[in-house]
């Protein structure tokens, strides 16, 4: 059975707006996300809560209030029903202020067929780390976080939303040599499209991957199609 997963970074606008205004103009650009694609999950960045109908299954933490994962609960045979979620918590953050505490979500949803479990983890590393700063080096303990959780939960995984760094970054190098695969099919923000928005996949197929155009935040959402290996 294939599944649909997107990931959405909404915490910005291209032009400058009230916050009351931008906040609606959010809720917006998630509500068409939602309705028009119609994704088992949604790995959104960016202060939201869910919509009707869609549940952010995850501990009521502040902090996570920024990074929700949002899925569609299960109907009758015809959805992924709800596994199990947490939070990882790193030991170790190069950084003081709001970065000190540094959470890692997850979500697991089961496949109501085949009973197949995954893991879903959100993911947002750090803007602005030029190689060998503080920053870049608190995005590595991010990665070697996101292993961790894979490696525990010992599932087929999905690690998706914003990287802040391109799919080559030397940082991504711990994925790759843990067997994830990279799968970014194109530019995603900003005027000159980089391409920060994607996912690391272990043990599942990509059907496809697609970038949605048109939306007016400074992230294109991105759109993954995913099944199990035959």
């Amino acid at each position: 059975m294939a599944f649909t997963l997107a990931t959405y970074n909404l915490a910005a606008d291209r032009q400058p707006q009230a916050t009351a205004l931008a906040a609606y103009r959010r809720l917006l650009r998630q509500a068409r996300v939602v309705v028009t694609q119609e994704p088992e999950v949604l790995a959104r960045n960016g202060t939201l809560r869910a919509l009707p109908g869609v549940v952010a299954p995850l501990p009521a933490m502040p902090e996570l209030d920024r990074r929700p994962i949002l899925y569609k609960p299960g109907r009758g045979d015809t959805r992924m029903a709800f596994g199990g979620a947490g939070v990882h918590e790193l030991e170790r953050w190069p950084l003081k202020g709001w970065h000190a505490r540094r959470l890692i979500p997850w979500l697991i949803l089961t496949d109501p067929h085949t009973h197949q479990r995954f893991l879903i983890i959100n993911v947002h590393l750090l803007h602005a780390a030029p190689a060998g700063s503080a920053r870049d080096r608190a995005n590595d303990l991010i990665v070697e976080g996101m292993i961790h959780v894979a490696d525990k939960e010992g599932l087929p995984t999905v690690a998706l939303g914003d990287f802040n760094r391109r799919p080559g970054h030397q940082g991504n190098n711990a994925l790759e040599v843990r067997g994830f695969t990279l799968h970014s099919p194109g530019g995603t923000h900003g005027p000159r499209q980089v391409p920060i928005d994607y996912a690391a996949v272990r043990g599942l197929d990509v059907l496809d991957a697609e970038v949605l155009t048109g939306y007016p935040g400074d992230h294109d959402p991105v759109l993954y199609r995913l099944r199990a290996p035959r």
